[in-house]
């Protein structure tokens, strides 16, 4: 029922159909004439454009060929339907959309849909048009070519294939609709001086065999790329672009035939970027200081024994200004540009924190509560309400740490899925000073973004001190106001009191 419902519709959208006319020729196989002149139809419509159906399999146990040539300029199809039935395999319908067969210089202007509703195994061969791809599905799908844009949306419909999907999407300017192999591969998608996707309309690239190339040249990606659907774990190799906006979600990156496995973001890498695996050389992401706006996860797929080996430098590649190379980084987000690198399970960024691991901090009676912010190398979530342990010991006499996490509570950082704040409880009296305060994981405190979630692995505490800025408290080790009226500061007064005016009250200080 469905299949003659998907024809009747295929039939009223060319109308009456016609085989004399002017602008347009279905042949076989390099322009070879010699085919049935009832295996396809033409109907000529108003103002130079043609729909074009696809009807019979001519070649059984060979390759049914159809080759769509312009027979004059400015040649626009609005439709063409493939609806040849067959085997699933063995007798192929090849489909083709070509030049002029007398003049190559003469394209088809722009084809507006191209769909498959035969049973028949088919390859839309070749697509070159002087303008515009509009919509195409087809089963299998080799090279798209448009000099101006990929309309789309490009759906390959191959059932479970590593090899089958969509080969080429080239546009000299704009690639605006979704490329997807949902069982199949990606192998090129190129926009050659535009962009592909809008900021306002990113396109979706998914293939669950991998993709091989997503290529703006010079201008923008705004796209999610997923080479991991219908539970695929294919590969990424390569893309370029001067701003990339949206996703990448891959098993991992690897070489290509001809170049490493490479990610070249020439303004701002804002895109999350997730990659299953370990990310080793010769691959490698390339960026410009502070260029990375976006999270990028490796082992999102929590394997064990992870490995981060493969350079993401920021600058000239040859002298960069920034070059990462492994998780446990020292640089800022801020020297990045915002971003992180995250290596799962997600270890705690010491330089990021605020105050950062290991730091004392002044505190006056008039300052606001302190509050602690805790950001790691990739995103957290956490399950119940103990994420954290929070104990302290006394800055003056350093003893047994006290646990004190019911003086806490524990909230997200609002827009920073990479940190968790440490805040005073209602009724509590929170971070005091005179102690030094000891911050540690617990098991609800987990890598987010990453399978199966595993607990953050902090290589060590956080810790952080509170000394006071109070005038009775001047002094202590090295010189440092402590937080304690003590020792340190007794010896400090007395060295102060004998410089007061006059500089022998009382007759203290010796002759």
């Amino acid at each position: 029922m469905q299949r003659k419902k998907i024809v009747a519709t295929a039939s009223a959208l060319l109308g009456l159909t016609m085989t004399a006319h002017s602008g347009v020729q279905v042949t076989g196989n390099a322009c070879n004439p010699d085919i049935p002149s009832t295996a396809y139809q033409i109907v000529e419509l108003p103002s130079g454009h043609f729909n074009v159906s696809l009807t019979q399999l001519y070649a059984p146990f060979g390759n049914t060929f159809f080759e769509i040539h312009p027979t004059s300029p400015g040649v626009i199809i609005d439709n063409v339907v493939i609806d040849v039935d067959g085997p699933p395999a063995g007798s192929p319908v090849i489909v083709r959309v070509l030049p002029d067969c007398n003049n190559p210089l003469v394209k088809i202007k722009s084809v507006g849909s191209i769909l498959q509703t035969g049973t028949g195994e088919t390859l839309l061969n070749k697509v070159e048009v002087e303008e515009d791809i509009g919509f195409v599905q087809v089963e299998a799908i080799g090279d798209l070519f448009a000099d101006r844009d990929i309309v789309g949306p490009i759906i390959a419909t191959t059932a479970d294939n590593s090899a089958r999907g969509i080969n080429i999407a080239w546009a000299q300017r704009h690639i605006l609709g979704d490329l997807v192999a949902a069982n199949g591969i990606i192998r090129w998608v190129t926009a050659h001086t535009g962009d592909i996707g809008t900021l306002r309309r990113p396109v979706s690239i998914m293939a669950k065999h991998g993709v091989i190339q997503a290529d703006s040249v010079v201008g923008n990606i705004y796209a999610y790329i997923n080479t991991r659907v219908n539970g695929g774990n294919g590969p990424f190799k390569f893309l370029r672009a001067r701003t990339f906006m949206g996703a990448l979600d891959t098993a991992e990156i690897v070489p290509g035939n001809t170049f490493n496995g490479e990610l070249r973001v020439a303004v701002e890498l804002a895109a999350d970027i997730t990659i299953g695996r370990s990310f080793v050389p010769p691959n490698f992401i390339g960026l410009e200081p502070a260029g990375l706006t976006g999270q990028i996860i490796i082992n999102a797929d929590n394997l064990p024994n992870p490995v981060w080996t493969a350079s993401v430098y920021f600058g000239d590649p040859a002298n960069p200004d920034i070059e990462l190379t492994g998780p446990g980084y020292t640089e800022s987000p801020e020297l990045l540009g915002g971003g992180s690198i995250g290596l799962a399970p997600f270890a705690l960024h010491d330089e990021s924190c605020v105050p950062p691991n290991g730091e004392t901090v002044s505190f006056g009676s008039n300052d606001p509560p302190l509050q602690v912010k805790l950001r790691h190398y990739g995103p957290v979530t956490w399950k119940g309400t103990a994420p954290l342990t929070v104990e302290r010991r006394t800055n003056c006499d350093i003893g047994q740490w006290q646990i004190v996490t019911n003086n806490f509570v524990f909230i997200p950082a609002k827009g920073d899925d990479n940190s968790i704040i440490a805040i005073a409880a209602t009724g509590a009296p929170g971070f005091e000073v005179g102690y030094e305060y000891r911050i540690q994981a617990t098991t609800q405190l987990l890598s987010g973004n990453v399978t199966g979630n595993p607990p953050v692995a902090w290589e060590g505490p956080y810790t952080v001190g509170l000394q006071s800025n109070t005038p009775s408290d001047t002094t202590g080790p090295g010189g440092v106001p402590d937080g304690c009226v003590d020792s340190f500061d007794l010896v400090a007064l007395l060295a102060a009191w004998c410089s007061v005016a006059g500089g022998n009250p009382c007759g203290t200080c010796g002759p």
